[in-house]
């Protein structure tokens, strides 16, 4: 079973750009909050959307339980354990500053403890004032409690994909939201020769252009059987 020291084991060998708002579940092309989710994500299978998608929402989540929090970087280390979560900046002891605000875990180790991606290359560890070059005032840790599933499996993938089409692309600079109708997956049932039900996956978009024959279909049907009624009348 995974345990919150595997959210830095899982975010040691990455190496990648930082892109600020980039992905939230991969640990690729993305920001330090981005990291930190992409990990919880990975690990345990914990959607952003209730970790928190940004440091403010990390910090305020329910998801996880404040440890600590206060205005000097010597953490509780005898009360800290591998994998927590560690928020630092300058502009807000909330950390809802987006250029203020950064989000990264516990390594473990008080003389090296802060592992988070702040530069292409990372993420990487660092002193507690090693991202804002000493103007770091305030700091939290929190603890996700494991175990604590937010959601089934078969929920987180359906939101991954709901939110792999939503997601601005950096590279492409576009979203996918067409697509996302197009090819969003919906369970149904269909009626056999027999009379029996049997469920079917299809695709939205498929699914809506067959609605959009039928209706074509009976639209075509209605207008001959009007033109028959005419016909009758004269």
């Amino acid at each position: 079973m995974a345990n919150n020291s595997d959210l830095v084991d899982f975010l040691l060998p990455i190496s990648t750009r930082y892109v600020f708002g980039g992905s939230r579940f991969e640990p690729y092309d993305t920001d330090c909050s981005g990291m930190v989710d992409a990990a919880f994500w990975h690990v345990f299978g914990l959607s952003p959307y209730i970790l928190g998608t940004w440091t403010g929402e990390i910090w305020a989540s329910n998801a996880t339980k404040r440890i600590w929090q206060g205005q000097t970087p010597n953490l509780p280390w005898d009360e800290m354990q591998k994998g927590d979560v560690i928020l630092s900046g300058y502009a807000s002891p909330r950390f809802d500053s987006g250029y203020g605000s950064h989000v990264g875990f516990y390594t473990g180790n008080p003389d090296a403890p802060y592992l988070s991606h702040f530069r292409d290359g990372g993420p990487e560890i660092t002193g507690m004032l090693g991202v804002y070059g000493g103007r770091e005032k305030y700091f939290c840790v929190k603890r996700y409690m494991e175990g604590e599933q937010d959601m089934t499996p078969e929920q987180a993938q359906q939101l991954k994909f709901v939110y792999d089409h939503l997601h601005w692309n950096e590279q492409t600079h576009y979203s996918d939201l067409g697509n996302l109708v197009a090819e969003f997956p919906i369970e149904y049932e269909t009626i056999d020769e027999k009379g029996e039900k049997s469920p079917l996956v299809q695709p939205l978009g498929k699914r809506l252009g067959y609605i959009d024959q039928r209706i074509h279909v009976i639209e075509s049907m209605l207008a001959s059987i009007e033109a028959k009624i005419d016909g009758l009348n004269k």
